[in-house]
């Protein structure tokens, strides 16, 4: 595995998780908290990450460990445009991460965030990096960053809330044992949409 492989000294793993705060709905505002992954304390350097999973989760402020392994990756390994930090859906194998938050009832939202394939080194040789998003028990679609490591593109989900708590979920569809390399997200939103014509198509792919 990649980064277990090469660098298992930069995986910080302590503690239980606890829970997940959540935000409350108004019409523009974002209600997805640590959108950019900025709250969690990262190693400097180019391979700077840090490693979490339902052991460590509480230390990963607002997001959950559901299932697996998730990477934060620094600002200088992440690569994105408005230098963000960024979390790689796969870390020692593939993760799910997951936040609540709370939509009003009947009105209609969209996900946005950012995505681009992994930029550790030789991860470019795995195409595809598949994973899916959904709003749990609502819509769910999969997606696939294209291009080479470091291109970011955004992209989005709608959907129109069915409960006052609501589910955002990442989950990394690579292929348990057959590489570490995982889609990173970043820069992610939840807002209410006033109008229509400002919707993201969805992508199944």
């Amino acid at each position: 595995m990649k980064r277990t492989a090469l660098f298992l000294a930069a995986a910080v793993l302590t503690g239980l998780a606890a829970g997940v705060p959540q935000a409350t709905a108004d019409s523009g505002h974002n209600l997805v908290s640590n959108s950019a992954f900025g709250e969690s304390a990262v190693p400097p350097g180019s391979y700077g990450y840090k490693r979490y999973d339902a052991s460590n989760d509480h230390q990963l402020p607002s997001w959950s460990v559901v299932k697996g392994s998730i990477d934060i990756y620094n600002r200088q390994l992440a690569k994105t445009p408005g230098r963000q930090q960024a979390a790689n859906l796969t870390g020692a194998e593939p993760g799910t991460l997951s936040q609540a938050f709370q939509p009003v009832v009947g009105k209609e939202y969209v996900v946005r965030w950012k995505h681009a394939p992994d930029t550790w080194p030789g991860c470019e040789e795995f195409a595809g990096q598949p994973y899916e998003v959904s709003i749990v028990g609502n819509e769910s679609a999969e997606y696939h960053p294209e291009g080479g490591p470091g291109d970011w593109t955004s992209t989005g989900l709608r959907f129109t809330a069915s409960e006052d708590t609501q589910i955002l979920q990442f989950e990394s569809k690579s292929r348990p044992g057959e590489s570490a390399c995982g889609a990173l997200i970043t820069d992610v939103t939840v807002r209410e949409l006033p109008d229509e014509d400002e919707a993201p198509e969805t992508r199944k792919s």
